[in-house]
């Protein structure tokens, strides 16, 4: 950790970007060879994919299978939403050179995330009959390694998570951090840079003990892809206020903030009794009832509630800011 400091505080974004850059080769460029490496070997062989059972080849929602039709849209859906509200998303943007890096950026992303997770599921697939991986699935990364290469295989493979996992943690705790100090803490009166960074300090230190209570708790969780799926389904339900936010003049800060809390308190309470879907609803997830709630009050509170001349001219001057050339005027400094 204080390695990893120092390089952050010495070197700036480009540290940042350099260190991300590194990650990647590792956790998707190396993974992704090693994987198709494996497929052409014994035990992880493409033939293997052939002899598959029909259960592992069923889509969930579809014929054979024990879910509704609306659960894959589910998936999808949050999952695509839901990414784009993570607070650590927009840390990255900031690295970019600009508005069409940010573009070009997600494009090569997309292609390339593509690519990766269908070779990674090649592999999942293929290796999936193993006795050991079939017996702790949930360990099957790992076992799968150590069972074809012994000992050195198993250390590519921790290396390779650590590589995944370190960029996205250190992300996720410095903005919970940062919002912590900057947002949370300066409601009830201003704070001085000093105190910000202390603050900032101890948010870390507590989302870091928070986080890894749950680890434990959950480390013999039967499902742990359902945990992801439930903070998903609280994540996005940002995405009301963030995208009328960025698309349009309209809404309030009453209604982001009730609908925020509606949405958040209906997800939680229908996560308690369907963790993972509500078949009532053809397999719909907790989340997606919650958004709907969410977006209604949003609506409901922009057209009941209407702006101060002050607020509409603040709001204008963001979008004065935001598309300068669009409208033909110049960037106003924005009020407050």
């Amino acid at each position: 950790i204080l390695i990893r400091q120092y390089w952050t505080v010495s070197m700036g974004m480009r540290g940042l970007i350099m260190t991300d850059m590194y990650q990647g080769l590792i956790a998707y460029v190396l993974c992704a060879a090693l994987c198709i490496f494996l497929l052409f070997g014994a035990q992880a062989s493409f033939v293997n994919l052939s002899q598959l059972p029909a259960s592992m080849l069923v889509i969930p929602g579809g014929a054979g299978s024990t879910y509704g039709p609306m659960y894959m849209f589910s998936l999808i859906f949050t999952g695509v939403i839901g990414s784009m509200c993570w607070p650590m998303s927009f840390q990255r943007i900031y690295t970019a050179s600009g508005v069409r890096s940010v573009k070009k950026g997600t494009l090569l992303t997309i292609m390339l995330v593509g690519g990766f997770y269908g070779i990674l599921m090649l592999f999942a697939a293929a290796i999936s009959q193993d006795p050991n991986v079939a017996a702790h699935p949930q360990h099957g990364w790992f076992l799968s390694l150590f069972d074809i290469g012994g000992p050195w295989l198993l250390g590519l493979a921790i290396m390779i998570v650590l590589a995944a996992s370190i960029g996205h943690v250190d992300g996720c705790v410095q903005v919970c951090g940062t919002q912590f100090a900057n947002d949370l803490a300066t409601w009830s009166k201003p704070r001085s840079d000093r105190e910000k960074t202390v603050l900032a300090k101890v948010g870390m230190v507590v989302f870091i003990a928070a986080a890894s209570l749950l680890a434990y708790l959950t480390f013999d969780y039967a499902r742990l892809q359902l945990l992801a799926q439930i903070s998903y389904q609280g994540i996005i339900q940002l995405a009301v206020p963030l995208f009328f936010g960025v698309f349009s003049r309209r809404g309030n800060k009453q209604g982001a903030i009730a609908g925020m809390l509606v949405g958040i308190v209906i997800a939680i309470v229908l996560t308690t009794i369907y963790p993972d879907d509500i078949p009532a609803l053809g397999s719909l997830t907790s989340g997606i009832i919650g958004l709907i709630f969410n977006a209604g009050i949003f609506v409901a509170c922009a057209i009941a509630i209407k702006p101060s001349a002050e607020e509409v001219r603040r709001v204008d001057e963001l979008f004065a800011m935001a598309a300068p050339a669009r409208h033909g005027v110049r960037p106003i400094a924005a009020m407050g």
